[in-house]
């Protein structure tokens, strides 16, 4: 599961880099957040990603250190609360940045 992680956040950071929603959105675990208001790929382009995703988001995503744990089959990271947002349970934890 480590590997998985690790590889997808390659494949995360370089979308985030590009400036890339297609390929987030892509990545994403919709509706985004469990929000109804990003149900869909579409939506998550045009309203999500430029809410969570600022440039300032994409560089702190970039700086900080991607940490892989499991705690009671929930896969998380410290990047931050839009990052969890990926992840396949609805649990979530406190942004660490």
């Amino acid at each position: 599961m480590e590997a998985e992680f690790n590889a997808f956040i390659v494949k995360f950071r370089a979308a985030l880099k590009a400036n890339d929603p297609t390929a987030v959105a892509s990545m994403t675990k919709l509706p985004f957040m469990g929000d109804k208001a990003y149900a869909d790929a579409a939506q998550f382009r045009a309203k999500a990603y430029p809410e969570f995703f600022s440039a300032k988001d994409r560089a702190c995503i970039q700086r900080k250190k991607a940490e892989y744990f499991e705690m009671a089959r929930t896969t998380t990271t410290t990047l931050s609360s839009a990052a969890r947002a990926f992840l396949p349970s609805p649990e979530r934890q406190p942004d660490s940045f």
